[in-house]
């Protein structure tokens, strides 16, 4: 064959035959060599072989190390048995064989086997490192002394040496983006309490002192002070976090960004602290894109929910705002990592602007549910009408129940004073419209305005006991503005000419404060009758 120039042609066909046939299975296979390979001895030859090999292996993604290079070895110690003996120009045949399939041998090896067992865990590879070296030298060692290998083989491995820490490096990262795509995705279900703030009152300097003081004695022997629900209890009042409830998967990628923050600041070398910082930074931006996808129909259909994805977004923003001073400081030292880059203030805004959205959209549904509730004729006509009357008053009740429903699915899950801006929005909505509808009326009856008056005054009672949070009133804060105006407007259907002037106070009064001179003088047309008196009171406001 060498003087037909035909054996390299041949020795190929052989070398792809054995690599397809046996190499590959014995590579990627889950079962052990005895159940995919049958070797035995030809019973008329000494030095001939036979290998059975099983028609249908199954394979996996991650083989065991060392089951692999053991059937390998078993392989190659059969094959060496059968060709071992043959010389071709002085040279044994193995290595002409072991020159061929080297390349792919030691490649499939990396990339099938080696690769797939380096583990994400820093302290683990260090042992997993030892145990396939030591594999690797056995194995190199037997296909040297069976003339497999030349003698220089000892660094056909040295690629995956090198590159050993780069993959532990890559494999950590890509277990924490897995692990935080895993809880991005998961539905809100499970909910866990958070925070430790309760009292909105401020801080005196000298309890802002005494609570730094406090803080200064946490050592390290609480390293999982930080993964606590309440990890805020020992910051100051504008460090704390308000008592909500978030998602647990939530509560868990906090933490899981927290952890990778850690090691990063552990870090014995730049590159694998600037890999894990970005990888914390991959998982936030993963967060911030994907997490409002991955729930938008529970987030658009379930108030709860919606709330609860408000608390995770300034939950983690908070969290990130404060983050532990020894992990920023370990950081900061490493080189190719700015003060900015670690600190994910650029986040901030994201985080709660995303927050903001998802809330908003309940919000203006709850307004518009509202609106179409009320529809847009005038509620307030002909309401001497028994009839007529009771419509009114079912219309107004259906509001109301609205709200407290919101506000009751809301109160579980939102701290007090975002649950108190967020009802609030929907309660100033109703006390604008209502609003609208006395103001743009032409004519008012004495009796009508009464009846009126008692209905307006019904609805802010219940609107009231609605934003009562904690036992302290909150519609002046949350509803200054539509609140005051009705209150204005209602002692306007009660009072006469004079009273109303006196309230007008030459525009210096609650009555000018509230109402525009315009709409004032609009009222006082609908409500009394064209007088000299009121002609004088209509010159006065302006």
């Amino acid at each position: 064959m060498l003087l037909l120039d035909t054996f390299s042609a041949h020795l190929d066909s052989f070398v792809d035959s054995v690599w397809e046939q046996f190499c590959m299975k014995l590579i990627y296979s889950d079962e052990k060599i005895d159940q995919i390979l049958k070797i035995t001895k030809d019973k008329f030859s000494e030095h001939s072989m036979n290998f059975e090999v099983k028609k249908d292996v199954k394979t996996t993604k991650k083989p065991d190390p060392k089951n692999v290079f053991s059937s390998l070895t078993t392989f190659f110690e059969s094959l060496y048995q059968a060709l071992g003996k043959i010389r071709i120009e002085g040279r044994p045949f193995t290595e002409f064989f072991g020159e061929c399939i080297c390349v792919r041998l030691i490649s499939a090896l990396e990339k099938g086997c080696l690769n797939p067992a380096i583990p994400f865990d820093k302290d683990k590879a260090t042992i997993v490192y030892g145990e396939l070296n030591t594999l690797i030298t056995e194995f190199l060692q037997f296909m040297k002394d069976k003339a497999f290998f030349t003698p220089s083989a000892d660094v056909l491995f040295e690629n995956f040496f090198n590159s050993f820490d780069r993959i532990t490096i890559d494999r950590r990262c890509h277990h924490y983006i897995t692990t935080a795509r895993e809880l991005i995705k998961k539905p809100y279900v499970d909910l866990i309490e958070v925070g430790s703030s309760t009292d909105d009152s401020e801080e005196g300097a000298a309890e802002i002192v005494a609570k730094m003081n406090e803080r200064l004695k946490i050592t390290s022997e609480q390293p999982h002070q930080s993964k606590d629900v309440h990890w805020d209890k020992d910051h100051t009042k504008i460090y704390q976090f308000h008592k909500c409830k978030i998602s647990m998967s939530t509560f868990d990628l906090v933490n899981l960004v927290i952890e990778i923050l850690k090691s990063a600041s552990d870090s014995t070398t730049d590159p694998e602290a600037c890999r894990l910082v970005n990888t914390a930074r991959n998982v936030l931006d993963m967060f911030v894109n994907t997490a409002s996808d991955y729930h938008m129909k529970a987030l658009t259909s379930v108030p709860q929910i919606a709330a609860v994805f408000f608390n995770n977004c300034h939950y983690i923003c908070h969290r990130l705002m404060t983050l532990p001073v020894d992990i920023m400081q370990s950081m900061l030292k490493i080189s190719k990592i700015s003060q900015e880059n670690c600190s994910f203030t650029d986040m901030f805004t994201e985080l709660r602007t995303l927050g903001a959205k998802t809330l908003e959209i309940h919000i203006i549904h709850s307004r518009r549910s509202i609106s179409s509730t009320i529809g847009e004729d005038d509620i307030f006509v002909n309401l001497r009408d028994d009839k007529q009357h009771k419509h009114c008053i079912k219309i107004l009740q259906s509001c109301i129940l609205q709200i407290q429903q919101i506000s009751n699915v809301w109160v579980e899950v939102m701290p007090k004073f975002v649950l108190a801006q967020s009802v609030g929005a929907i309660v100033s909505h109703l006390l604008a419209i209502l609003s609208d509808f006395i103001l743009s009326k032409e004519d008012i009856a004495s009796m009508d305005a009464e009846i009126i008056s008692d209905l307006l005054e019904s609805i802010i009672d219940e609107c009231k006991k609605i934003l009562m949070i904690d036992d302290k009133p909150m519609i002046q804060k949350v509803c200054e503005e539509s609140y005051y105006m009705l209150i204005e407007i209602i002692f306007c259907l009660k009072s006469n000419l004079s009273e109303i002037g006196h309230r007008w106070c030459q525009g210096k009064g609650p009555l000018a404060t509230w109402l525009t001179p315009h709409q004032v003088k609009q009222l006082i047309r609908a409500l009394f009758q064209n007088t000299e008196k009121r002609a004088q009171l209509l010159t006065q406001i302006n």
